[in-house]
């Protein structure tokens, strides 16, 4: 159908009708690109956009939350760009650009040329791909340096040059200088030479061991900063990852299995199709003996697992699969293709992809103009944290958090201007807290005091400074905690409550309070970050870890 819709454009503009499926190719991402760069700017950041942002100007080794690569990407763009929602984006979209080329050659290389435009076509009409990859992640340069990996990879097992292998080993490190998870290219890279017999030989090669060297060395800044830093990035990715589930046995195994489920919604109907490439790819490879079958199965199959597991115990966002299910889109156009001449799975094909074009869309206009209803995407399981409406509202539709923030800063600032100078603005959500700074004007610094570690903790090591200030305090319905009972001012004066509407609708209620003279040592120390302890020199942390790797020999 595509195909014909393409011919019938060929036919009536004539230097159009000589063009290849890389021309296809090369004309629709580079329309989407185009497209995506000319809305990026024209919607508010997220609370993790903008956190992500104030990490940029706070350059760092590494972070509480994550490794430093998107604090550096966004630094660059802000650089050349100045502070603005474009600017802090648009490393998300040139990046997803030479994604979606790298995708394109390596699928052309597995499989040819018209199964890597069809593969790139349906990736097109997948909303995990389209439109939660619109925002700033850490995924973003994770997901680039991922899919760099197995194009580089595969350059090993086409052409057995080892040198390559040097270039995986910078890859991988920056792979891990963008997010821990690449760590999972490791047991992927094993799992595909443990089982491809022909390429067993990277065992008793030099190489192999050399790259993790070099991945050891471009990664070394983040060990430095946790040898400094008590270990607590690693410490609580570690926690994330071991958390106890509150499911056992039979139950454990049902949510495992039901778990990928939930991802029918950021994938669509296509989801089944990208399943049947998982199990088509390790079977076919048995029976034909296709490298570029195992390539798929083992950098997909191993990062899905993982997180299908974490969600046993854990909350787990849609962007972190991207790359699994990034992998599993090399084999949809060739898969296809295959079955093509079956009734139903043309049938299906057609049904996904006009499902997906439309929630595509949908999900596009719906973060400017509001044509999704909210219960679309609320489930009833949620009522319970409901807070006057308003968390129903922010659970539905996360495109709600685009809006209003630039309204609070306005309201922030005029307050500001009638009183006196050196006023400090703080917040107990760390999202709020960096909107705030990125929206009003100049960009000051804003605090954030919370009973809950974050990255604003290792900045706020002093707060000697704040003593005896007079303040505004933000918070709002999602976050709410009354400041009266927790921040010690000698006074406060009646909060002002802000309710932002979105086309009529309430999504938001803010309560700003003003508080006068500030007295640091009655806060509570949970609110400070006095449970980091005091920042350690490298020798400090080196001698610290030294004797907690003994303490526990001796044990």
């Amino acid at each position: 159908m595509i195909k014909n819709i393409l011919n019938k454009i060929a036919h009536k503009i004539p230097f159009l009708k000589n063009l290849t499926y890389t021309h296809w190719f090369w004309i629709i991402v580079s329309f989407i690109t185009l497209l995506r760069i000319f809305i990026i700017g024209k919607f508010g950041l997220d609370g993790d956009e903008s956190y992500y942002w104030i990490w940029s100007r706070n350059l760092s080794l590494s972070y509480y939350d994550h490794p430093p690569m998107v604090a550096y990407i966004i630094y660059v763009s802000t650089f050349i760009f100045g502070n603005s929602e474009f600017a802090v984006r648009f490393p998300t979209i040139i990046t997803w650009f030479f994604i979606f080329i790298m995708t394109f050659y390596l699928t052309k290389k597995l499989f040819g040329e018209k199964s890597a435009f069809w593969s790139i076509v349906s990736s097109f009409l997948v909303p995990l791909f389209m439109i939660n990859n619109l925002d700033i992640r850490p995924e973003i340069p994770f997901t680039f340096f991922w899919m760099l990996f197995i194009f580089i990879f595969w350059k090993i097992i086409e052409t057995s040059n080892s040198k390559y292998w040097y270039l995986i080993g910078i890859i991988l490190g920056f792979g891990l200088l963008s997010k821990y998870t690449a760590i999972l290219l490791i047991p992927s890279v094993l799992l595909f030479l443990i089982i491809s017999h022909k390429h067993r030989f990277w065992f008793f090669k030099k190489e192999p061991y050399i790259a993790l060297i070099i991945a050891f060395i471009v990664f070394s800044p983040v060990i430095f900063w946790n040898i400094e830093n008590n270990f607590a990035s690693f410490g609580y990715q570690f926690n994330r990852v071991i958390t106890k589930s509150h499911y056992e046995g039979l139950n454990i195994l049902i949510r495992l299995f039901i778990a990928p489920l939930k991802q029918f919604q950021i994938i669509g109907f296509i989801i089944f199709i990208y399943w049947a490439v998982l199990f088509w790819s390790i079977y076919e490879y048995f029976r034909e003996n296709r490298d570029s079958l195992l390539l798929i199965f083992t950098f997909s199959f191993p990062i899905l697992l993982f997180f299908d597991i974490i969600g046993l115990h854990n909350w787990i966002l849609p962007y972190w699969l991207t790359s699994g299910y990034l992998v599993l889109s090399l084999g949809v156009g060739e898969l296809t293709q295959l079955g093509w001449r079956n009734k139903w799975l043309r049938i299906y094909s057609y049904l996904s992809w006009g499902l997906g074009f439309i929630t595509v869309f949908l999900l596009l206009i719906n973060i400017f103009y509001k044509v999704i209803p909210d219960k679309t995407f609320y489930s009833k399981f949620e009522t319970f944290k409901q807070l006057k409406d308003i968390y129903k509202i922010k659970i539905s539709d996360h495109s709600d958090n685009y809006y209003g923030r630039k309204e609070i800063a306005n309201k922030v600032y005029d307050f500001t201007k009638h009183k006196e100078k050196g006023i400090i603005i703080f917040s107990n959500d760390y999202g709020e807290a960096s909107r705030l700074s990125f929206y009003l004007p100049g960009n000051p610094e804003v605090y954030c005091l919370n009973d809950v570690i974050d990255t604003y903790d290792f900045w706020q090591r002093n707060l000697a400074s704040l003593n005896g200030k007079d303040s505004i305090f933000v918070t709002n319905a999602m976050n709410f905690t009354e400041p009266t009972k927790v921040y010690p001012f000698e006074s406060w004066e009646k909060p002002e409550m802000v309710e932002i509407y979105r086309e009529g609708r309430k999504i938001e209620i803010f309560y700003l309070y003003y508080g006068k003279n500030f007295q640091l040592e009655k806060l509570d120390p949970k609110y400070t970050s006095a449970i980091l302890g005091p920042k350690l020199t490298l020798k400090e942390g080196l001698i610290r870890l030294w004797n907690r790797i003994i303490n526990i020999i001796k044990k």
